[in-house]
């Protein structure tokens, strides 16, 4: 699965939330989540920063959604 792929099924099947309210957590438009979720990002040097945003902001390992590795959630200490 890729990266694009991870964010799309965490954002439906996890998060249960339309792009519009995910993109509106992160400060982002609806357009900006689709084209990251079909691989289409106009400026791809944006995508590191959202990534990070994502992670802090769902508690998400940055790890698997990067790469696919380590479980989906960062464990609480």
């Amino acid at each position: 699965m890729e990266m694009h792929e991870r964010i799309k099924e965490l954002r439906k099947n996890y998060l249960h939330l339309s792009q519009e309210a995910f993109g509106k957590r992160l400060g982002v438009s609806r357009s900006v989540i689709n084209n990251i979720e079909r691989n289409c990002l106009a400026r791809p040097d944006q995508k590191l920063s959202l990534i990070k945003l994502m992670c802090k902001e769902f508690n998400i390992n940055e790890e698997w959604l990067l790469h696919g590795v380590g479980p989906m959630y960062i464990e609480a200490e």
